[in-house]
């Protein structure tokens, strides 16, 4: 089968229908060649396969190949009917069709070298859309809808644009182009409508002053809530943190929020003894985790020359980056050293302790 050789006669096109008038034409054309098997002519039914490339020798295949398991050979003549669709012949570029022919029994197709390069002939699959372009042609009168036009230029329409509801940059339109409709201002000033309810993005400056006659409200964001101790807590030196009653607080961080947190109290030492002294740690805890950063404080009540030395005090905070989401916040207090301490206390007392958090929008 490697003796077969082919030599192109005729390339035509042919409608799949014969010769037809162009509104009916299709994609298909008639390939007439000649078969020769060593130096005969070849006679018989054959399996043919047709490629289409883009160069006569390596290249990229072009669209889906063609097959024909029935090619009637007589005498080396044969003719078949090719439709590699329209788009292979579109752009007018360079077309080379590659054959390869078995007989039915034989294992494999023998490919035929080389290509042949494709004719003009089924490049006139391009009049297929030619009916189209009647549609603008100068009878063409009402002929062309909404449907059939997707956008064009402004600098392409001339004349009064009347009610032109989406112009936004035309000398000749008559009316008002609302903003609501996109209107950006005009070759003379740029503008913001003020008259009506309106959000503008980007940053603003103004150089001259600014008076408002409502109210002007500034950027929103900002959350703020405080917790106050409930009851005084009895720490232990060496017993571990234990939560103060009342200062727990669950938050919501939404997304590009900070949170400040802040915490103060005080505390006594429960000491009589002159030289007594009470030693306690307090700290705050995010989701029961202890997260650094002076977050805490070691604060010292002493029983020295009086009352007033008996107590201490504490207050810290610190700004932090949460992920978004729930959030329990508190502050726990342990004894570390010394005598026992009461921490916090009601309402009632002067060593009632509080939790502030600020959620705080970037």
């Amino acid at each position: 089968m490697n003796r077969i050789k082919s030599i192109v006669l005729t390339l035509c096109f042919l409608t799949a229908a014969g010769f037809q008038t162009v509104s009916a034409q299709t994609s298909a054309f008639i390939y007439q060649g000649r078969l020769t098997d060593g130096p005969v002519s070849a006679s018989g039914t054959y399996q043919m396969t047709f490629k289409l490339y883009d160069a006569v020798s390596g290249g990229t295949q072009i669209g889906s190949t063609v097959t024909d398991n029935s090619v009637a050979v007589a005498s080396g003549a044969f003719a078949v009917q090719l439709d590699f669709g329209t788009s292979p012949f579109g752009a007018g570029a360079d077309r080379w069709l590659e054959i390869a022919v078995k007989k039915a029994a034989e294992p494999g197709f023998t490919t035929l070298s080389p290509r042949q390069q494709i004719t003009s002939s089924p490049y006139a699959v391009r009049t297929v859309s030619a009916t189209s372009a009647d549609n603008l042609s100068a009878a063409c009168v009402a002929c062309v809808s909404d449907a059939q036009i997707n956008s064009i230029a402004g600098a392409k329409v001339t004349g009064t644009v009347a009610n032109a509801a989406n112009a936004t940059n035309a000398a000749n339109v008559t009316g008002v182009v609302p903003v609501a409709n996109g209107g950006t201002g005009s070759a003379t000033k740029n503008f913001v409508d003020l008259t009506t309810a309106q959000t503008v993005g980007g940053n603003k400056s103004f150089s001259g002053n600014v008076t408002v006659a409502g109210t002007l409200t500034g950027t929103l964001g900002q959350t703020a809530s405080t917790v106050y101790s409930t009851a005084g807590l009895t720490v232990t030196p060496a017993a571990g943190f234990t939560l103060i009653p009342g200062l727990t607080q669950t938050i919501n961080v939404p997304a590009g929020y900070q949170v400040y947190i802040h915490t103060d109290g005080g505390l006594i030492t429960t000491s009589t003894a002159t030289t007594g002294y009470s030693t306690v740690d307090v700290t705050i805890l995010i989701d029961g985790i202890f997260p650094g950063n002076a977050n805490y404080r070691r604060v010292t009540a002493a029983n020295t020359t009086g009352l007033t030395t008996t107590m201490a005090n504490w207050s810290f905070g610190s700004v932090q980056t949460i992920a978004p989401g729930s959030h329990t916040i508190t502050v726990s207090a342990a004894g570390i050293g010394g005598a026992n301490a009461t921490v916090a206390g009601t309402n009632t007392t002067v060593l009632q302790a509080s939790l502030t958090v600020v959620l705080v929008k970037n």
